[in-house]
Formats: structure tokens, sequence, C-alpha cells
């Protein structure tokens, strides 16, 4: 029988794969390590993350739309005053006192991603809320990556090994008081490497700086507080999280929990909200698909997840607006 060729393979053969072998195992070494060093008695680390209007240098955004036909008009439109108040509003009002509320149960950051070049009074304001709300961590762009900032985030508090979970949320949603107490189920070392979906919750009209007609709304895989869990290693200083992609598609990528079972998301519609296309949808339109879906049957336990939104709680417009017909 004649002898194989792979029988003695060349020198240089036999060099790579103890190259492979050793990058294989170095790499499995350190997965093992995030994943099982720590026990569950040590209460998992939150890092919540938002982008705050934040500007792309050289973004393609605009190009996607024929409202922008130059980086200019894209960046007038990202910090217009008409898209930027209301969710100066939403975000800096009306959200992060809820995120707040959540610090004082759990280890808990919220990381808002934000242009340094951003126009006064919004960058203002958000510098001012980071001020009265110790949860905020603000990170210009330019700084680095959202995971290396949670990174430095644990290395500076000197944090034991843990579980760390990171979620997203817009600067027009809003999560309930008690979400992380939800989340926190999921934040054990067995769901490390694993995604979280909490899919219900409500949506509500946003229009001239009040909030009508709540309904429920269920959406699964949605970017509203999905979650990845993941691990920081004290010794190694690392942490290693799961990156998602597409929130839409994140079940492709990795084990994904769905979890539909409480309300713990608020989702704030309204005629300045992005679309794919880059353009608004008018609010008539808004009105008139949104209102097709049952009303929400009181608003008791709205208010009591979402206590912010008392405030700004209308039946209606009045009499002449889309809203009241």
């Amino acid at each position: 029988m004649p002898r194989s060729p792979w029988a003695n393979p060349p020198r240089v053969l036999r060099a790579a794969a103890r190259r492979v072998r050793h990058v294989g195992r170095e790499i499995t070494s350190r997965t093992a390590v995030a994943w099982s060093h720590t026990a569950d008695d040590v209460p998992p680390a939150f890092f919540g993350w938002t982008r705050y209007s934040q500007y792309y240098r050289g973004t393609s955004a605009f190009k996607t739309s024929r409202a922008f036909p130059d980086e200019d008009a894209y960046k007038a439109r990202l910090w217009s005053a008409e898209r930027m108040g209301p969710r100066a509003t939403m975000f800096l009002e009306l959200s992060v006192p809820l995120l707040q509320q959540m610090r004082k149960e759990h280890v808990y950051r919220h990381v808002v991603s934000y242009s340094p070049e951003m126009p006064e009074p919004w960058l203002g304001q958000l510098l001012a809320a980071a001020e009265r709300y110790d949860v905020l961590e603000l990170l210009p762009a330019g700084s680095g990556g959202v995971p290396s900032h949670f990174e430095r985030v644990l290395e500076r508090v000197e944090s034991p090994s843990r579980t760390v979970v990171w979620f997203r949320v817009d600067d027009d949603d809003l999560l309930s008081i008690d979400y992380l107490d939800r989340l926190a189920v999921y934040s054990t070392r067995s769901e490390r490497g694993r995604g979280v979906s909490m899919a219900r919750g409500y949506s509500a009209l946003w229009h001239d700086g009040v909030m009508i007609h709540p309904r429920e709304a269920r959406r699964p895989l949605g970017s509203q507080g999905q979650a990845y869990v993941g691990a920081y290693d004290h010794t190694s200083q690392r942490l290693t999280m799961p990156r998602p992609g597409d929130h839409s598609t994140v079940d492709r990528r990795m084990p994904t929990i769905l979890d539909s079972r409480f309300h713990t998301f608020l989702q704030l519609r309204h005629a300045g909200q992005d679309t794919q296309s880059g353009e608004a949808e008018p609010f008539e339109l808004l009105h008139r698909r949104h209102t097709s879906i049952a009303a929400v049957s009181g608003h008791s336990r709205l208010l009591e997840l979402f206590p912010t939104v008392a405030g700004v709680l209308r039946e209606t417009l009045g009499p002449g607006t889309p809203a009241s017909t």
C-alpha cells in the first residue's frame, strides 16, 4: 500500500498545526476562566447603554434618505429642536430618574454615548443630568468602545469576579423600575453567553409634551431592554461579553431567552422618531396605526411601573387634534 503523503507532513505544516492547537487552547482557557470562575453569591453587575443622538463622522445614514442630501443636512436634523426637544424630555426627565431608582437595589451604571460637539442647550442638559444622577456614565465619541468602558468601570471600582449583564435602550424608550429585578433572574453563571429579550411592555403616543393612548405591546427580540449575559474575571481584569449584532436576529448568534410575562418597557411613539429611511412619520399616520390597537384597561399598573409619566399622561390632546378624534 502506498504511503500517504500526510504520514510525515512537511515541517511548515507541523509548525502551523502546533500554532493552531496553542491558539485554540488559549482561547478555550480564556473563555473557561471568564464563564466559570465566579460564584453566584456575588451579585451581578449591570450596565445599560443608550446612544444619545450621537453623530458618527462619515456616517452613511443620510445617504439612505432623500431628506438628507449631505452630512450637514443630516447633522442639522440630528440636533434640531424638533427632534432633540422631545428626546431631552423623554430621556433626561422621564427615563433617567427610573434608571437612578434601579441603582438603589443593584450594582448598576448606565453608559450614555454622545458627541462632544452636540450644540447647546442639549449638551448642557446632558452634562447637568450626569451631575445630578450618579447612575449615568457619559462616554464621549472617540473615547473607545462601549464594552471597553464597561471593563474600565469594573477595574476602577475594583470589582470582584462576577456575572456581568449589559442591555440596550433607546433615548425615547423607558424601562420599568423593576426591570433589573426581572432581569436578575437570568443574571447567573448558568446563563452566561445568552441573550435575554423581555418582550412585554406598553406603547404610547407622544405629542406636544404629553403622552396619550397607552397600549399593550409585545416586541420579541426588540431593542427595548434587550440584554446579554457575560462575566468579569478580577484576576485578569478581563470582561467577556456576547456581541449581539442586530438585535432583531440575536437568536441566530446566541441562545436567547424570551420572557413575555411582565411589563418591562414603555415605547414612546412620536412624529420625531427616526425610521429606517431617516424620515419621521406624520403624527396623523402614527395615531391611526396606534389607536387601532385595543386600549389598556386602567393606568394604575402602568403608573406603578413608570411613575415619572404621571404628570404627562393624558386621555386626549383636546379638541381639534388628531388624538382627540
